[in-house]
Protein backbone atom coordinates (compact mmCIF):
# COMPACT_ATOMS: atom_id res chain seq x y z
CA UNK A 1 0.00 0.00 0.00
CA UNK A 2 3.04 2.47 0.95
CA UNK A 3 4.25 2.10 -3.11
CA UNK A 4 1.00 3.55 -4.18
CA UNK A 5 1.81 6.64 -2.39
CA UNK A 6 3.41 9.40 -4.62
CA UNK A 7 5.79 11.30 -2.74
CA UNK A 8 7.33 14.52 -3.66
CA UNK A 9 11.04 14.08 -4.49
CA UNK A 10 13.44 16.66 -5.95
CA UNK A 11 13.18 15.01 -9.51
CA UNK A 12 9.77 16.78 -9.44
CA UNK A 13 10.88 20.37 -8.93
CA UNK A 14 12.04 22.67 -11.84
CA UNK A 15 15.45 23.09 -10.04
CA UNK A 16 16.20 26.13 -12.37
CA UNK A 17 12.99 27.96 -11.97
CA UNK A 18 13.50 27.56 -7.73
CA UNK A 19 17.21 29.06 -7.98
CA UNK A 20 16.22 31.62 -10.39
CA UNK A 21 13.05 33.03 -8.30
CA UNK A 22 15.75 33.05 -5.60
CA UNK A 23 18.41 34.90 -6.83
CA UNK A 24 16.01 37.86 -8.19
CA UNK A 25 14.12 37.92 -4.49
CA UNK A 26 17.63 38.48 -2.86
CA UNK A 27 18.93 40.47 -5.46
CA UNK A 28 15.56 42.27 -5.42
CA UNK A 29 16.56 43.27 -1.67
CA UNK A 30 20.20 44.28 -2.22
CA UNK A 31 19.68 46.52 -4.58
CA UNK A 32 16.62 48.23 -2.95
CA UNK A 33 18.90 48.35 0.29
CA UNK A 34 22.21 50.30 -1.41
CA UNK A 35 19.56 52.72 -3.54
CA UNK A 36 17.39 53.54 0.07
CA UNK A 37 20.79 53.75 1.92
CA UNK A 38 21.88 55.88 -1.13
CA UNK A 39 18.69 58.28 -0.86
CA UNK A 40 19.37 58.99 2.61
CA UNK A 41 22.73 60.05 2.41
CA UNK A 42 22.32 62.29 -0.45
CA UNK A 43 19.93 63.54 1.89
CA UNK A 44 22.65 64.86 4.18
CA UNK A 45 24.13 67.34 1.30
CA UNK A 46 27.53 66.72 2.50
CA UNK A 47 30.31 68.59 0.43
CA UNK A 48 31.34 67.85 -3.06
CA UNK A 49 34.94 67.20 -2.12
CA UNK A 50 33.62 64.72 0.88
CA UNK A 51 34.15 60.89 0.83
CA UNK A 52 31.01 60.36 1.49
CA UNK A 53 30.47 61.01 -2.82
CA UNK A 54 32.49 58.22 -3.44
CA UNK A 55 29.98 55.85 -1.18
CA UNK A 56 27.09 57.67 -2.19
CA UNK A 57 28.40 56.82 -6.34
CA UNK A 58 29.16 52.97 -4.88
CA UNK A 59 25.92 52.39 -3.61
CA UNK A 60 23.96 53.78 -6.72
CA UNK A 61 26.12 51.53 -9.49
CA UNK A 62 26.01 48.43 -7.05
CA UNK A 63 22.03 48.88 -7.17
CA UNK A 64 21.77 48.80 -10.33
CA UNK A 65 24.58 46.26 -11.17
CA UNK A 66 23.20 43.83 -8.97
CA UNK A 67 19.19 44.78 -10.57
CA UNK A 68 20.23 44.30 -13.76
CA UNK A 69 20.83 40.45 -12.84
CA UNK A 70 16.80 40.23 -12.16
CA UNK A 71 14.56 38.48 -14.58
CA UNK A 72 12.87 41.46 -15.58
CA UNK A 73 12.10 42.59 -18.63
CA UNK A 74 12.48 46.49 -19.41
CA UNK A 75 10.54 47.60 -22.11
CA UNK A 76 11.20 51.19 -24.03
CA UNK A 77 9.54 54.07 -24.51
CA UNK A 78 10.80 56.26 -27.06
CA UNK A 79 9.03 59.76 -25.80
CA UNK A 80 10.62 59.36 -23.05
CA UNK A 81 13.98 58.92 -24.33
CA UNK A 82 13.72 61.50 -26.64
CA UNK A 83 13.35 63.85 -23.83
CA UNK A 84 16.18 62.06 -21.49
CA UNK A 85 18.60 62.62 -24.31
CA UNK A 86 17.35 66.30 -24.71
CA UNK A 87 18.30 66.97 -20.59
CA UNK A 88 21.98 64.80 -21.35
CA UNK A 89 22.93 66.68 -24.51
CA UNK A 90 21.72 70.06 -23.02
CA UNK A 91 24.03 69.76 -19.97
CA UNK A 92 26.76 68.69 -21.61
CA UNK A 93 26.28 71.94 -24.25
CA UNK A 94 26.81 74.18 -21.57
CA UNK A 95 29.59 73.14 -20.19
CA UNK A 96 32.09 74.68 -22.95
CA UNK A 97 29.57 77.97 -22.89
CA UNK A 98 29.72 78.48 -19.23
CA UNK A 99 33.70 78.62 -19.64
CA UNK A 100 32.91 81.08 -22.61
CA UNK A 101 30.55 83.30 -20.87
CA UNK A 102 30.80 83.24 -17.36
CA UNK A 103 33.12 81.90 -14.35
CA UNK A 104 30.02 78.94 -13.29
CA UNK A 105 32.11 76.52 -14.97
CA UNK A 106 32.54 74.16 -11.80
CA UNK A 107 29.09 74.23 -11.09
CA UNK A 108 28.23 73.05 -14.41
CA UNK A 109 30.17 70.53 -14.83
CA UNK A 110 29.07 69.00 -10.94
CA UNK A 111 25.16 69.48 -12.35
CA UNK A 112 26.52 67.80 -16.03
CA UNK A 113 28.14 64.91 -14.11
CA UNK A 114 25.38 64.61 -11.21
CA UNK A 115 22.80 63.61 -13.88
CA UNK A 116 24.35 60.17 -14.74
CA UNK A 117 23.59 58.63 -11.01
CA UNK A 118 20.19 60.08 -11.49
CA UNK A 119 19.72 58.69 -14.63
CA UNK A 120 20.63 55.53 -12.86
CA UNK A 121 17.64 56.23 -10.48
CA UNK A 122 15.68 55.94 -13.27
CA UNK A 123 16.73 53.35 -14.68
CA UNK A 124 16.63 51.36 -11.53
CA UNK A 125 13.16 52.46 -11.32
CA UNK A 126 12.18 50.76 -14.67
CA UNK A 127 12.40 47.35 -12.41
CA UNK A 128 9.45 48.79 -10.84
CA UNK A 129 10.86 47.84 -7.28
CA UNK A 130 9.58 51.27 -6.23
CA UNK A 131 8.25 49.50 -3.11
CA UNK A 132 10.85 47.60 -1.83
CA UNK A 133 12.76 51.22 -1.34
CA UNK A 134 10.46 52.56 0.16
CA UNK A 135 10.69 49.94 2.58
CA UNK A 136 13.68 49.76 3.12
CA UNK A 137 13.52 53.27 3.77
CA UNK A 138 11.59 53.09 6.69
CA UNK A 139 13.82 52.75 9.43
CA UNK A 140 15.02 56.05 8.10
CA UNK A 141 12.73 57.78 7.43
CA UNK A 142 11.25 57.72 11.34
CA UNK A 143 15.24 58.15 12.42
CA UNK A 144 15.38 61.67 10.40
CA UNK A 145 11.40 62.30 11.92
CA UNK A 146 12.23 61.43 15.50
CA UNK A 147 14.98 63.52 15.75
CA UNK A 148 13.14 66.48 14.03
CA UNK A 149 10.73 65.79 16.69
CA UNK A 150 12.81 65.51 19.30
CA UNK A 151 14.94 68.86 18.36
CA UNK A 152 11.44 70.80 18.63
CA UNK A 153 10.25 69.80 21.70
CA UNK A 154 13.23 68.88 24.12
CA UNK A 155 16.32 71.26 22.21
CA UNK A 156 13.42 73.87 21.33
CA UNK A 157 14.73 75.11 18.16
CA UNK A 158 12.56 76.75 15.09
CA UNK A 159 12.55 75.39 11.45
CA UNK A 160 14.47 71.48 12.14
CA UNK A 161 16.40 70.19 9.74
CA UNK A 162 15.93 66.64 10.91
CA UNK A 163 19.39 64.59 9.44
CA UNK A 164 19.38 67.04 6.17
CA UNK A 165 21.12 70.36 6.39
CA UNK A 166 18.21 72.14 4.88
CA UNK A 167 14.47 72.71 6.07
CA UNK A 168 13.43 72.30 2.70
CA UNK A 169 15.12 69.47 1.85
CA UNK A 170 14.27 67.48 5.30
CA UNK A 171 10.80 68.35 4.83
CA UNK A 172 10.92 67.38 1.16
CA UNK A 173 11.62 63.45 2.50
CA UNK A 174 9.33 63.57 5.19
CA UNK A 175 6.67 64.72 2.52
CA UNK A 176 7.57 62.40 -0.31
CA UNK A 177 7.14 60.22 2.40
CA UNK A 178 3.64 61.14 3.67
CA UNK A 179 2.11 60.83 -0.18
CA UNK A 180 3.83 57.45 -0.28
CA UNK A 181 1.90 55.92 2.67
CA UNK A 182 -1.05 57.37 1.95
CA UNK A 183 -1.19 55.99 -1.69
CA UNK A 184 -0.27 52.59 -0.58
CA UNK A 185 -3.01 50.16 0.31
CA UNK A 186 -1.37 48.63 2.95
CA UNK A 187 0.87 51.37 4.25
CA UNK A 188 -1.31 54.62 4.75
CA UNK A 189 -1.26 53.79 8.75
CA UNK A 190 2.55 55.07 8.86
CA UNK A 191 1.19 58.77 7.04
CA UNK A 192 0.01 60.01 10.56
CA UNK A 193 3.00 60.31 12.42
CA UNK A 194 4.57 61.73 9.86
CA UNK A 195 2.07 64.36 8.96
CA UNK A 196 2.59 65.45 12.89
CA UNK A 197 6.23 66.13 12.42
CA UNK A 198 5.97 67.68 9.09
CA UNK A 199 4.90 71.20 10.23
CA UNK A 200 7.95 71.59 12.37
CA UNK A 201 10.16 71.86 9.59
CA UNK A 202 8.59 75.76 8.82
CA UNK A 203 8.52 74.92 5.16
CA UNK A 204 5.79 76.73 4.01
CA UNK A 205 5.41 75.78 0.58
CA UNK A 206 6.00 72.04 1.12
CA UNK A 207 3.40 72.30 3.61
CA UNK A 208 0.46 73.66 1.51
CA UNK A 209 1.42 71.67 -1.21
CA UNK A 210 1.82 68.19 0.82
CA UNK A 211 -1.90 68.84 2.41
CA UNK A 212 -3.38 69.30 -0.83
CA UNK A 213 -1.82 66.15 -2.37
CA UNK A 214 -3.37 63.81 0.65
CA UNK A 215 -6.12 65.72 -0.18
CA UNK A 216 -6.19 64.99 -3.46
CA UNK A 217 -5.31 61.14 -2.54
CA UNK A 218 -8.19 60.69 -0.67
CA UNK A 219 -10.56 62.61 -2.75
CA UNK A 220 -9.43 60.57 -5.80
CA UNK A 221 -11.86 57.33 -4.47
CA UNK A 222 -14.61 59.84 -5.45
CA UNK A 223 -14.13 62.00 -7.79
CA UNK A 224 -13.29 61.73 -11.10
CA UNK A 225 -9.58 62.74 -11.91
CA UNK A 226 -10.15 65.08 -14.32
CA UNK A 227 -12.35 67.15 -11.76
CA UNK A 228 -9.57 66.70 -9.27
CA UNK A 229 -6.97 69.06 -11.39
CA UNK A 230 -9.76 71.42 -12.34
CA UNK A 231 -10.20 71.74 -8.39
CA UNK A 232 -6.63 72.18 -7.56
CA UNK A 233 -6.03 74.66 -10.17
CA UNK A 234 -9.14 76.75 -9.06
CA UNK A 235 -7.77 76.45 -5.76
CA UNK A 236 -3.84 77.72 -6.39
CA UNK A 237 -5.70 80.39 -8.49
CA UNK A 238 -7.70 81.38 -5.34
CA UNK A 239 -4.43 81.34 -3.09
CA UNK A 240 -2.73 83.88 -5.26
CA UNK A 241 -5.39 86.14 -5.86
CA UNK A 242 -6.83 86.47 -2.25
CA UNK A 243 -2.57 87.06 -1.21
CA UNK A 244 -2.82 83.72 0.45
CA UNK A 245 -4.64 84.71 3.50
CA UNK A 246 -5.32 80.76 4.22
CA UNK A 247 -1.57 80.13 4.50
CA UNK A 248 -0.59 83.07 6.16
CA UNK A 249 -3.30 82.72 9.09
CA UNK A 250 -1.36 78.85 9.33
CA UNK A 251 2.00 80.46 9.80
CA UNK A 252 1.07 83.30 11.37
CA UNK A 253 3.56 82.35 14.13
CA UNK A 254 6.59 83.10 11.59
CA UNK A 255 5.65 86.68 11.36
CA UNK A 256 5.18 87.04 8.20
CA UNK A 257 2.07 88.44 6.02
CA UNK A 258 0.43 87.46 3.40
CA UNK A 259 1.91 89.84 0.75
CA UNK A 260 5.41 88.05 1.76
CA UNK A 261 4.47 85.11 0.58
CA UNK A 262 3.03 86.09 -2.53
CA UNK A 263 6.31 87.72 -3.44
CA UNK A 264 8.35 84.94 -2.37
CA UNK A 265 6.27 82.79 -4.74
CA UNK A 266 7.19 85.42 -7.70
CA UNK A 267 10.83 85.55 -6.36
CA UNK A 268 11.08 81.74 -6.60
CA UNK A 269 9.15 81.14 -10.10
CA UNK A 270 10.11 84.01 -12.07
CA UNK A 271 13.41 85.86 -12.68
CA UNK A 272 13.98 89.15 -11.01
CA UNK A 273 15.82 92.31 -12.61
CA UNK A 274 19.36 91.67 -11.33
CA UNK A 275 19.82 88.46 -10.52
CA UNK A 276 22.09 87.59 -13.19
CA UNK A 277 19.47 85.84 -15.11
CA UNK A 278 19.71 86.53 -18.84
CA UNK A 279 16.48 85.86 -21.43
CA UNK A 280 18.69 84.83 -23.94
CA UNK A 281 20.13 82.13 -21.63
CA UNK A 282 16.80 80.41 -22.68
CA UNK A 283 18.18 79.95 -26.48
CA UNK A 284 21.40 78.57 -25.39
CA UNK A 285 22.41 75.96 -22.58
CA UNK A 286 24.79 78.66 -20.16
CA UNK A 287 25.33 76.69 -17.49
CA UNK A 288 25.18 77.30 -13.74
CA UNK A 289 24.27 81.13 -12.88
CA UNK A 290 23.39 83.02 -9.60
CA UNK A 291 20.10 83.34 -9.39
CA UNK A 292 17.01 83.03 -6.76
CA UNK A 293 15.26 81.33 -8.96
CA UNK A 294 13.84 77.69 -7.13
CA UNK A 295 11.22 76.97 -9.88
CA UNK A 296 12.57 73.79 -11.51
CA UNK A 297 11.44 74.23 -15.09
CA UNK A 298 12.33 77.62 -15.10
CA UNK A 299 15.54 77.45 -13.19
CA UNK A 300 16.22 74.62 -15.99
CA UNK A 301 15.18 76.63 -18.77
CA UNK A 302 17.86 79.29 -17.97
CA UNK A 303 20.53 77.57 -17.21
CA UNK A 304 20.24 74.79 -19.95
CA UNK A 305 18.06 76.03 -22.63
CA UNK A 306 14.11 76.30 -23.02
CA UNK A 307 14.78 72.99 -24.36
CA UNK A 308 15.15 71.02 -21.18
CA UNK A 309 12.92 72.79 -19.23
CA UNK A 310 10.13 71.50 -22.06
CA UNK A 311 11.75 67.79 -21.94
CA UNK A 312 11.40 68.13 -18.31
CA UNK A 313 7.36 69.19 -18.25
CA UNK A 314 6.62 66.59 -20.85
CA UNK A 315 8.36 63.80 -18.94
CA UNK A 316 6.21 64.97 -16.19
CA UNK A 317 3.16 65.41 -18.49
CA UNK A 318 2.99 62.20 -19.97
CA UNK A 319 3.88 60.26 -16.94
CA UNK A 320 0.66 61.71 -15.44
CA UNK A 321 -1.61 61.61 -18.44
CA UNK A 322 -1.20 58.18 -19.27
CA UNK A 323 -2.41 55.38 -18.11
CA UNK A 324 -2.51 53.41 -15.33
CA UNK A 325 -2.92 56.12 -13.13
CA UNK A 326 -3.02 56.54 -9.54
CA UNK A 327 -0.54 53.90 -8.71
CA UNK A 328 1.86 55.04 -5.87
CA UNK A 329 4.76 56.07 -8.37
CA UNK A 330 1.72 58.35 -10.15
CA UNK A 331 1.52 59.87 -6.67
CA UNK A 332 5.05 60.68 -6.53
CA UNK A 333 5.73 61.92 -9.70
CA UNK A 334 2.81 63.86 -9.17
CA UNK A 335 4.29 65.15 -5.65
CA UNK A 336 7.45 65.58 -7.10
CA UNK A 337 5.82 68.00 -10.41
CA UNK A 338 4.32 70.30 -7.71
CA UNK A 339 7.17 70.31 -5.17
CA UNK A 340 9.04 71.44 -8.43
CA UNK A 341 7.08 74.62 -8.84
CA UNK A 342 8.99 76.11 -5.59
CA UNK A 343 12.19 74.36 -5.24
CA UNK A 344 14.84 72.50 -7.35
CA UNK A 345 15.86 69.76 -4.93
CA UNK A 346 14.12 67.04 -6.86
CA UNK A 347 16.71 67.42 -9.90
CA UNK A 348 20.10 66.61 -8.88
CA UNK A 349 19.91 67.80 -5.03
CA UNK A 350 19.07 66.14 -1.76
CA UNK A 351 16.37 64.52 -2.86
CA UNK A 352 16.50 63.75 -6.20
CA UNK A 353 15.66 60.43 -6.13
CA UNK A 354 12.01 60.92 -5.20
CA UNK A 355 11.68 62.53 -8.55
CA UNK A 356 14.01 59.75 -10.89
CA UNK A 357 13.10 56.57 -9.36
CA UNK A 358 9.14 57.15 -10.03
CA UNK A 359 9.63 58.43 -13.34
CA UNK A 360 11.29 55.63 -13.86
CA UNK A 361 8.53 53.13 -12.79
CA UNK A 362 6.20 55.00 -14.18
CA UNK A 363 8.33 54.63 -17.60
CA UNK A 364 7.47 50.74 -16.96
CA UNK A 365 4.00 50.76 -15.96
CA UNK A 366 3.15 52.81 -19.36
CA UNK A 367 5.18 50.73 -21.09
CA UNK A 368 3.28 47.79 -19.69
CA UNK A 369 0.05 48.56 -19.83
CA UNK A 370 0.66 49.72 -23.80
CA UNK A 371 0.81 45.60 -24.26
Amino acid sequence: MLRSISLPTITNWNVSEVLATARTHWRSHVAAFCMSTAGLIQLTEFDFGSPMLLILWALITAGIIVAAGMDIEVKSLRSFKICLWVIVICGWIAIPVSFLTHGGLPQTVSLAMFLFPMLLYYRYGQYQQLERVMTWMIPGLFIHAGWAFFTAFVLHQTRVQGLSTNQNAGSGIIAFGIIYFASHPKLKWLTPPLLMVLPFFGSRWVTVITVLMVILIFASRYVPWKWLFVGMAAALIFSFTTNLEIINDSYRITGRVARDHQNDAVTRMFPQKGDGTMWRDLLIPSGFSDTFIHSLPVRLSTEFGIYTGIAFVTLGGMAIWRKPRFTPAWWMVLMSLGFSVMYYHTWVGPIAMFWWLPLGERHSEIANEKD
